[in-house]
């Protein structure tokens, strides 16, 4: 924050394990964000993209400063995300924010996200899958249950469709 802007924000560089094939890299995902602020969507507001390696040793991103608990990567939930109630919380805003996304249209992201075949989405999702499995040692049958169905069901070919549904509503905002 600054005198003149007592907004919070974030510097968010890559890491060693942003190399994974999992992780956008940091250009992307800023502009991602970028494309996100005239949204319905949770997201901090990007503010500034440096990709001049010799400010910080490599590119980085400021972005809004959201309150709440962070979630990191291979960590375990802070303490009071571990009883039930608190992770089915965590899980409805998740599933109220990919519903939300999936109501964005996708032309705003044209130049800045590749579109990518099914076959090759469910296949990344399920080497993501395996790599959580063997990372966590947790058993995750139903979602396995679930890629099995998509690998097994993928249309031949791509369509664009607007889904319309029900939602139920989540209280757990942080925002």
């Amino acid at each position: 924050m600054t005198v003149d802007d007592p907004q919070a924000y974030v510097v968010r560089q890559p890491i060693k394990d942003r190399d994974d094939h999992g992780f956008t890299d940091i250009t992307t995902e800023h502009a991602v964000l970028e494309r996100l602020e005239l949204t319905d969507v949770l997201a901090p507001r990007a503010v500034y993209l440096c990709e001049d390696e010799s400010v910080l040793g490599g590119p980085f991103s400021v972005i809004e400063y959201l309150t709440g608990e962070s979630i990191h990567w291979d960590d375990p939930l802070p303490d009071g995300y571990r009883d039930t109630r608190s992770r089915t919380q965590v899980g409805n805003q998740l599933i109220d924010t990919l519903s939300d996304l999936h109501f964005v249209d996708t032309e705003r992201f044209t130049g800045v996200c590749e579109r990518v075949r099914l076959r090759a989405q469910v296949d990344q999702t399920v080497a993501q899958l395996e790599g959580a499995t063997s990372a966590t040692g947790h058993d995750f049958g139903t979602l396995w249950q679930v890629a099995e169905w998509l690998q097994d069901n993928i249309p031949d070919r791509s369509f664009k469709c607007r889904i319309y549904q029900t939602r139920i509503p989540c209280s757990a905002h942080t925002r």
